[in-house]
């Protein structure tokens, strides 16, 4: 068995086309499900794509990137991997969800989070059905199976089966903790009765969505992987430290860590967790760079802090995103790091509706040539709602050419023309949002009304017949999928 590590997911596309993938069942999993629409063009591009050297230059560099030039990204390779026929059925294991919903609230959210989606179809949406706690149908067209780790023994599995494991699965959010022994799951993964040639982990600790004193949990599922049982009894160890120094024994993990560096002299990881327990700041500081004197992922990045906030949806104040800005103006970092660091400033920055700030950490993106996306539709919404519609337009309408941002800027662009009594450019705005995400009802309602407003009584037929189709196809679906939770209630 091979174990293969990156340090973001989307690479793991270019190492499945030098493999030969071709129709495989792949189990997945991820605090994240990265099935999300890829236009036709950038599809295209790496259809066109003869080697995987090619298809790894169409990845971006980093995720905060627009897509302009690009065809894929941590949050949405996996529909190329389907569209260039790497993959035919995709089982996404979920995480553990620490919420108090039942069983039809849960319904509820998953029904808005599909109906949400670009491209899902109302075929798709009536395509799923659940049996206990399994979901499946489909996306996109590619088959998804929605379930527990512990479920997966339930399922058909081809013998070549493939698994994919992205570590930020194992971190618990808002609590920002492991909430399982990654043991436990490869327990369960390895009764099942596939033999995949390699297995593929990925880190996720650059862009923010696993913290650095996780990344070691890469390495011990590798370790369990390949059998190497001196290894994955000493990452076990680490894992039972960390869950100490969580408990406040750092006494008893600055003993542990010390121990097992005397048997494991090279592990940066162990220097990396003993710098946290160690109250002594000169000797945390001693180990920190011990640490990243072994592996350069242990250096501090200023990038991968700021990044952290907006990934993990981390609770901040304005004080905190205050001093990542002095931290940012006396860091050594390239130009591309430096833009992008600025780009997700100013997107946290909006989420406090700091016009102002998100404004500036545009201007410095701007450095650059271009305008971000992003932060193009993050001012337009702000100005939106600070009364100023005219102004906003300006900064939707360059959203518009964007992939990530073109269907929330053709909402709000349509509600800015409503409001102006320009109806014609709202339903040209609203038609697109519904064409984007066919499945989903407020939008076929307001061109349902729009319509009808100006005369057009015809179209307005349509689209309330349309909206009524939405609306049943949900209401089936809801009793479908609460009647099959129920079967093993």
């Amino acid at each position: 068995m091979e174990t293969i590590i990156f340090a973001e997911h989307s690479s793991v596309l270019p190492f499945w086309q030098r493999q030969g993938t071709v129709g495989k069942t792949l189990i997945y999993l991820d605090a994240h499900l990265d099935v999300q629409l890829v236009s036709e063009k950038r599809i295209a591009a790496l259809k066109n794509c003869r080697t995987a050297e090619e298809v790894a230059k169409l990845e971006k560099p980093h995720h905060m990137l627009p897509d302009w030039g690009y065809s894929y990204s941590i949050e949405d390779f996996l529909y190329p991997a389907y569209c260039l026929g790497m993959i035919s059925r995709l089982i996404w294991v979920s995480p553990h969800q620490n919420n108090q919903d039942n069983p039809e609230q849960s319904t509820q959210k998953t029904l808005q989070k599909l109906q949400a989606m670009e491209g899902v179809s109302l075929e798709d949406l009536s395509s799923f059905k659940r049996v206990g706690n399994i979901l499946e149908g489909k996306l996109l067209g590619l088959e998804v199976v929605i379930c527990d780790y512990g479920d997966l023994a339930k399922l058909q599995l081809p013998e070549d089966t493939l698994i994919d494991v992205d570590i930020d699965y194992f971190i618990e959010l808002p609590a920002d903790v492991p909430w399982i022994d990654p043991q436990e799951v490869f327990n369960s993964l390895q009764n099942l009765s596939v033999k995949p040639d390699f297995v593929t982990l990925t880190r996720s600790v650059s862009s923010g969505y696993t913290p650095l004193r996780y990344s070691f949990i890469a390495d011990y599922l590798a370790a369990l992987w390949v059998g190497n049982v001196l290894d994955s009894s000493h990452y076990s160890r680490l894992f039972q430290f960390d869950k100490q120094l969580l408990e406040g024994n750092s006494e008893a993990v600055v003993s542990g860590c010390l121990k097992e560096l005397e048997k494991f002299p090279q592990c940066a990881a162990t220097y990396y967790l003993l710098s946290l327990a160690e109250n002594d700041v000169k000797l945390a500081q001693e180990y920190q760079t011990q640490a990243a004197s072994l592996d350069i992922n242990y250096q501090p990045s200023i990038l991968r802090s700021i990044s952290e906030f907006a990934s993990r949806e981390l609770k901040f104040e304005s004080e905190q995103l205050a001093e990542l800005e002095k931290q940012l103006s006396t860091s050594n970092i390239n130009g591309e790091e430096l833009a992008i660091a600025h780009v997700t400033l100013g997107l946290l920055y909006s989420k406090l509706g700091d016009f102002r700030k998100v404004f500036k950490h545009h201007q410095m993106y701007k450095k650059k040539g271009e305008r971000h996306p992003q932060l193009n539709f993050r001012l337009g919404n702000l100005l939106l709602q600070a009364g100023y519609p005219q102004r906003a337009a300006r900064f939707l309408n360059e959203a518009l050419k964007d992939d990530m941002t073109a269907c929330g800027a053709h909402s709000l662009l349509g509600r800015i023309y409503a409001k102006n009594g320009d109806l014609k450019q709202a339903c040209e705005h609203f038609l697109q949002v519904s064409k984007m995400m066919p499945a989903f009802a407020p939008p076929v309602n307001v061109l349902t009304k729009i319509y009808r407003q100006i005369g057009d009584e015809e179209n307005s037929q349509i689209m309330y017949k349309r909206y009524q189709r939405i609306q049943l196809a949900t209401a089936i679906l809801t009793q479908k999928l609460e009647a099959g939770a129920a079967v093993l209630a």
